[in-house]
């Protein structure tokens, strides 16, 4: 059990329609289904963003200080000279099933480990179950998602998920594969910018930690933002300072999460896994060593 409590089970698409809205309600301008294309640097006075919008089209922006949000693209911060250091690399394949009439499904989200990687399995809205295999290049190289049998052979072999689902239906629509990159931005800001959310770190979505992880950098970001306007030069380093530390303390948590898992040593992703983080060292060094066999250099 948990002292804070239970874990929520997110409507994504809900989730970030509301906090859209809420935005705006607050006096954002809020642009839809809009590119950036291009950056131009107006010296002191920011920015000068050229976009492009699904509906009106070009769209050119003056911005004082800009954030980025835009995921693990980084797309703002990579026009700046950002580069993200990736210490893993890893893909989804992701299926749907469908609840059947008058069944019940746990309500808690299950992670079996197998060794391919592992398996994720959750309810989600409208009686719909997400399952999801998480895997590197190695454990499942050859295989073929075009047609779900070899992503079903494997989930045949994942007992308790197998379990859980035999209320339910696998809805036959195609399976969705993802990259899944575990990193951080060499820099995570610069002159009258910076990134926040997956564009500052991406983590291992064995953490569940994504979407919290957003939302804090958020805040800090928030705090940080609001310093800097008022004269504190040193407001935008200590948050880079401060994100660098909490993403050095989620590599060592998931190293030890991952070592934990000894059933399957000579298998390729728990190989991988296991030679690389015995070797990670103080943060400092550790951004520095390069990466064992199987993960991104």
């Amino acid at each position: 059990m948990s002292p804070w409590g239970s874990a929520w089970h997110l409507d994504r698409a809900r989730f970030d329609e509301r906090l859209s809205l809420e935005a705006a309600r607050q006096g954002v301008r809020v642009l839809r289904l809009t590119t950036l294309l291009d950056v131009e640097s107006i010296a002191k006075e920011g920015y000068r963003l050229h976009l492009s919008q699904r509906k009106t089209g070009a769209l050119t922006l003056r911005a004082r200080f800009v954030v980025d949000a835009t995921g693990w693209k980084a797309t703002f911060a990579m026009t700046q000279g950002a580069r993200r250091r990736i210490r893993d690399r890893c893909f989804t394949v992701h299926g749907a099933f469908q609840l059947r009439p008058g069944e019940s499904f746990p309500t808690d989200a299950l992670v079996e480990s197998c060794p391919e990687g592992w398996w994720h399995s959750a309810r989600l809205p409208s009686d719909c179950v997400a399952v999801t295999l998480v895997g590197d290049g190695d454990s499942l190289h050859g295989l073929r998602w075009a047609t779900p049998e070899p992503w079903a052979a494997l989930l045949e072999q994942a007992p308790v998920t197998r379990a859980r689902l035999a209320v339910c239906d696998f809805t036959g629509e195609p399976l969705v594969a993802a990259p899944v990159l575990v990193g951080e931005l060499d820099r995570m800001h610069g002159e009258r910018w910076l990134a926040v959310g997956d564009a500052a770190c991406t983590h291992d979505p064995l953490s569940a930690q994504g979407i919290f992880s957003a939302l804090d950098s958020s805040l800090l970001a928030a705090q940080a933002l609001e310093q800097y306007l008022r004269g504190e030069v040193d407001a935008l380093r200590t948050y880079e300072e401060t994100l660098h530390l909490r993403f050095d303390e989620h590599l060592r948590r998931r190293s030890h999460t991952y070592c934990e898992e000894q059933r399957w040593p000579d298998a390729p992703f728990w190989k991988n896994r296991h030679a690389a983080f015995p070797a990670m060292t103080p943060a400092a060094e550790q951004r520095s060593a390069p990466a064992a066999t199987g993960l991104a250099p």
